[in-house]
């Protein structure tokens, strides 16, 4: 947020638009009786946030010896942008379930439901002001792949990643 903060005031902007959506990732009824039944999906996903926890702890460590470029670089590269996703979201949850219990999809789909909410405001802005040409949208890199699709398909928008910028 800082660099948002300080690119506006350099660019002389008036305003910075906040677009993130407050809907709060709930574990869901479906998912909590899963849990109950299948110990081993609880131990699985215990084992999940513990490697996710590793990798952060990892890259903390990174951080202190390198520039914000070179963070910005990283986190904004593939294998970053799909690493946290994939692994911790889409491989934990998307086949936890039994019968015609969805829990791991609901919990998905409450992520993508902020992502919609995110990118509906950011739609919101444009139509506010029709003389927008350009927005820099800064978020977290777990953001980035699902609006990067949603703004891939809405016609008003055409994402570019900020990668040639920090080369």
């Amino acid at each position: 947020m800082q660099i948002g903060f300080r690119l506006a005031a350099r660019l002389g902007h008036r305003e910075v638009s906040p677009i993130d959506d407050d809907s709060f990732l709930d574990v869901n009824d479906s998912l909590r009786a899963l849990e109950r039944r299948q110990p081993a999906f609880t131990r699985a996903r215990d084992s999940l946030v513990a490697e996710l926890t590793r990798d952060v702890e990892a890259i903390d460590v990174w951080m202190r010896s390198t520039t914000i470029r070179e963070h910005l670089l990283r986190l904004n590269g593939d294998d970053a942008l799909h690493a946290g996703n994939s692994l911790g979201m889409f491989g934990g949850y998307l086949g936890v379930g039994e019968g015609q219990n969805y829990g791991g999809p609901q919990f998905l789909s409450q992520w993508y439901a902020r992502n919609f909410n995110m990118a509906h405001h950011l739609t919101r802005l444009v139509r506010a002001d029709p003389g927008i040409r350009r927005i820099l949208l800064l978020v977290g890199s777990g953001h980035v792949p699902p609006l990067r699709n949603l703004l891939d398909e809405a016609p008003q928008f055409c994402p570019v990643s900020p990668l040639f910028l920090l080369q």
